[in-house]
């Protein structure tokens, strides 16, 4: 996602926001849009992190393979993993970090991201 949000083709907007571990320290909800894409990331001091994001444009891939546009089975040979609907969940063990690969009549229509923000 970090790759993807670095893109220039995104508008960016910032919203300030109160840190709510230390107080008088103000950081940042950072939005960036493109076409029918949006992520958005909490920006600190020093570090930023996409925690949630809708692709919905062909122009940013997660990988070589998957990407908006792509065909069910293509994305269900680079996975080695059969797809028996329309939603694919993929997520680390603790669900902190989750990609829904939505296919609509065989084809990748859109890619959301749900991260873990403390």
């Amino acid at each position: 996602m970090e790759k993807i949000a670095l893109d220039p083709k995104f508008e960016i907007n910032r919203k300030p926001i109160k840190n709510r571990h230390v107080d008088n320290l103000v950081d940042t909800i950072v939005t960036k849009s493109y076409q029918s894409t949006e992520l958005t990331s909490y920006k600190a001091e020093s570090e930023e992190w996409v925690y949630k994001a809708k692709i919905g444009d062909a122009d940013f891939e997660l990988n070589d393979f998957i990407k908006v546009g792509t065909k069910k089975y293509v994305v269900e040979k680079s996975l080695a993993k059969r797809i028996n609907n329309d939603i694919l969940k993929i997520g680390n063990l603790e669900q902190t970090s989750v990609f829904n690969l939505i296919f609509e009549s065989g084809i990748l229509k859109s890619i959301e991201y749900d991260g873990y923000l403390d």
